[in-house]
């Protein structure tokens, strides 16, 4: 493991409107290790879905600096924090957002065309071990498939580029229906060493291993690994 945190917040605030919806962070710093599992969580509107996305670069903040991988990010242009996240970030949303007209296999792999030097050989191999790990191998050709493996595809294409964190948007919702998910991004810590920051609400409770951050009123309550 890393003797420097994977990503710091030094006194960050930020506040944005979605939706009409107004969510803030105030004057918050928090240290995101390699190969760890971090729960951010709270009630909706609390801010833990802007930290997310201040976390995973997707937000400049207001004020503050944010640290990726011992790189200050503040400064950085439009271009270098997109090529930044592409190569070091894959992302969980709570729609799948796959193309419809591409099966589960052309959903993972299509990132690693797009985005790594590999030989089309490689490609193959990556994105079978991809879908074997999610367990969609017997679903590779398949474009109509029930939301919970849409999710697994999902997840599969976000760790196709061998991210370095892997952000998630509303837990509860992943874990809606498919109760071995979970399991899925721990054993993705463990077998590619990659964080997993992810948003939840209260109800979600931490399980052995993970790191549980409250959030309230766009700041940090309290910080408990289990």
């Amino acid at each position: 493991m890393k003797s420097e945190p994977l990503i710091e917040l030094r006194s960050v605030s930020c506040a944005r409107t979605e939706a009409g919806v107004r969510a803030r962070i105030v004057d918050v710093s928090l240290a995101i290790e390699a190969g760890t599992v971090t729960l951010l969580v709270g009630e909706t509107g609390c801010g833990k879905n802007l930290l997310l996305r201040l976390l995973g670069l997707l937000e400049v903040p207001d004020s503050g600096e944010v640290i990726f991988d011992g790189q200050p990010t503040a400064q950085l242009t439009d271009d270098a924090r997109v090529e930044l996240r592409t190569h070091a970030c894959g992302y969980l949303f709570s729609s799948p957002f796959l193309l419809a007209q591409f099966s589960a296999l052309e959903n993972i792999a299509m990132p690693v065309f797009k985005i790594s030097r590999l030989s089309p050989e490689e490609v193959r191999v990556r994105t079978e071990e991809l879908m074997a790990f999610a367990g969609l191998t017997e679903f590779a050709s398949s474009k109509d498939l029930p939301p919970f493996l849409q999710k697994r595809v999902a997840l599969a294409r976000g760790l196709a580029n061998e991210p370095e964190v892997l952000f998630v948007e509303n837990l509860d919702e992943m874990i809606a229906g498919d109760a071995s998910f979970r399991e899925l991004l721990h054993a993705a810590t463990e077998r590619f060493g990659v964080a997993v920051v992810a948003a939840a609400l209260p109800s979600c409770a931490a399980r052995i291993g993970e790191r549980r951050i409250e959030v309230a009123g766009g700041r940090l309550a309290s910080a408990v690994t289990p």
